[in-house]
């Protein structure tokens, strides 16, 4: 070691244009301090990343075999020319606990094991870790956190690789006019967190999320989640200031036992509603979902009254081309029911997960013993997080300006990347580019069929070929547009236009009972004076005709006084009197009429009388 660092030593020197001093001790200040700094700066010239997830206590999540990922991605990127010129990149895994308040001890700890880290993948950990982050200032990339953008920009040193989940759904719900959701939630801590952010995220959009339940075990536990989204809830206290939509009121009552969806029908539910599982799915080995799939089958919820839709597919590519899942074909119950369900996940355009991954076995770049068909597919996502963090990196590093979680998180925009089985990009904004694929079963098979892609981009939802195999052909009933119109506001889920029209309806229905009593009750009391004991018949001596046209006049001033003359003064309008023949309009005398008017009389005459005054 000696002769090398002599080598070194003389280089130097001779770079300094020093005289040479044998074994005298350099003079040189200069000298000392890149000799001292030299460690320092070997060591900031690698960048390592910091894996952090519950790759010990959850053993489906284990199955994503995050350190082989993880080796791949910075093997990959150390011979990649366009990200390794200023770095050495290298990894170390982090195990989060599935506890939530276990999880956040190991936050605390994270900092000095790593320059930047790829998660939490426990949601509830997400508001520790952005403060965390802005504090040591390195960069933090997760596709776990619903956090809105006004927080996360003010952590300052975080990113996402992925689009938040609750944005892809809400595109989703958007498109089919399906506002009321239900989310059901394993009772693991970290599925909690994750329904209860999704939750909360879904709501800043102005969705109606009423009912956020979690499974207990067994069926009995997916029998009482299912009643619980049957409900449609009344909506939880909004979180984030004044809601922007009111919301419905609908509790209604369940029978303890044996409830199948006729019964809760009767009870007063409504229908048309999502049920989004946060769990993991049962393709890739989830008892849970199966559990509350196969129930919701024995109360024929699955008829297509209800969508179910499950969360975690949100966050990686799950694969369908050629892909048969033996799941669906052993099971016939759960086959039926999964018709019910639509399956959103990363779209793959050119090639599936488990071709990449063969593909890479292939490279001789991951093991050959291992079985693409056992790797969960969240494989591809812990890669392309790390490829993710290393390009931001790497686009700071080529501005001139200091790797540091500020300036990373401000560079991780405006670039593309080929990951693991798709390509990715972020835009000038910092909002991530990545396609997903709606998919869903023809209720027969056990293959998954793409039906929808979704962009999201201004292109939204666009038709790929396969229609969607609704249960017994009956689509779920839609709810209004005016919960996707940030201008408008819903009422209880009914559009105002509705509203108003339904006033004018029974405001018209009130008008024409009304009319429609009036003539009944004038009919009425005509036939009562024609028939029943008060009639009244007029003769000809009760009644003197008068001429209307040159008579008017004088009527109308001598009308005034008609009620306080006698009979006989009465008569002497006689003087205005014509014969029967020449006029239709009459004047009634007698004491038999009172106030001298005359109201609903039948005229007993041989001459017909238009106007009796």
């Amino acid at each position: 070691m000696a002769p090398a660092w002599i080598g070194f030593h003389r280089f130097l020197l001779r770079l300094s244009n020093h005289p040479r001093w044998g074994r005298r001790r350099p003079q040189a200040p200069l000298l000392w301090l890149l000799l001292l700094g030299w460690p320092a700066w070997v060591q900031l010239a690698t960048f390592k990343v910091g894996v952090m997830g519950p790759w010990a206590c959850d053993p489906i999540f284990a199955q994503a075999l995050p350190e082989v990922a993880a080796q791949l991605a910075v093997g990959r990127l150390n011979r990649d020319p366009t990200v390794n010129q200023g770095y050495w990149f290298d990894y170390v895994l982090l195990n989060e606990e599935c506890q939530t308040s276990q999880a956040l001890v190991a936050w605390v700890n994270a900092e000095r094991y790593a320059s930047g880290f790829v998660g939490p993948l426990n949601p509830g950990a997400c508001g520790a870790a952005g403060p965390l982050g802005r504090a040591w200032n390195k960069p933090v990339f997760s596709w776990a956190c619903q956090n809105g953008d006004a927080e996360v920009e003010r952590w300052g040193t975080f990113a996402r690789p992925l689009p938040r989940a609750s944005s892809v759904l809400y595109a989703v719900l958007k498109f089919f006019r399906w506002a009321h959701v239900a989310v059901v939630t394993s009772r693991q801590d970290l599925w909690v967190e994750v329904g209860q952010g999704l939750a909360s995220s879904l709501r800043e959009f102005g969705l109606p999320v009423g009912v956020v339940t979690t499974m207990e075990p067994g069926a009995d536990g997916a029998r009482n989640a299912l009643r619980k989204t049957r409900t449609k809830g009344t909506a939880l206290p909004w979180e984030n200031g004044p809601p922007r939509r009111s919301m419905p009121h609908r509790w209604e009552t369940f029978k303890a036992e044996g409830d199948t969806l006729a019964e809760l029908e009767a009870a007063g539910s409504t229908g048309g509603l999502v049920v989004v599982m946060c769990m993991h799915s049962v393709l890739l080995g989830g008892e849970d979902q199966r559990l509350l799939l196969e129930k919701a089958e024995d109360l024929r919820m699955t008829d297509g009254t209800f969508v179910f839709i499950p969360y975690d597919a949100l966050t990686y590519s799950l694969p369908y081309r050629r892909t048969p899942y033996p799941v669906l074909g052993n099971s016939t119950k759960l086959r039926l029911a999964y018709d019910a369900v639509l399956t959103v996940t990363v779209d793959a355009p050119e090639r599936g997960f488990r071709e990449a991954f063969q593909d890479a076995q292939q490279a001789r770049e991951l093991p050959a013993h291992l079985d693409p068909a056992q790797v969960h597919p969240l494989f591809g996502t812990i890669y392309n997080s790390i490829y993710y963090l290393a390009k931001a990196v790497e686009r700071t590093r080529q501005a001139g300006r200091w790797v540091m979680g500020s300036s990373v998180a401000e560079h991780a925009r405006d670039f593309q990347l080929d990951g693991f089985c798709q390509p990715l990009a972020a835009d000038e904004d910092g909002d991530p580019l990545v396609s997903y694929i709606i998919l869903d079963t023809d209720g027969k098979g056990n293959r998954l069929w793409p039906t929808y892609s979704v962009s999201m981009g201004p292109e939204g939802l666009r038709y790929v070929g396969h229609t969607i195999h609704w249960p017994h052909s009956a689509s779920p009933s839609t709810d209004s547009s005016c919960w996707f119109d940030p201008t408008s506001v819903c009422s209880g889920g009914v559009d105002p236009s509705f509203i108003l029209l339904l006033f004018i309806l029974v405001s018209s229905l009130i008008v024409a009972g009304t009319v429609l009593a009036y003539y009944v009750r004038r009919r009425i009391l005509h036939a009562q004076l024609m028939k029943g004991p008060n009639k009244i018949i007029l003769t000809m001596d009760d009644l003197t005709f008068i001429h209307t046209q040159s008579s008017n006049k004088k009527m109308d001033d001598s009308r005034t006084s008609l009620a306080g003359r006698s009979v006989s003064d009465m008569r002497s309008f006689k003087s205005l009197a014509a014969a029967p023949d020449n006029t239709n309009v009459a004047v009634a005398e007698g004491g038999m009429l009172p106030a001298c008017a005359l109201i609903h009389v039948m005229v007993c005459l041989e001459k017909k009388v238009d106007r009796i005054e």
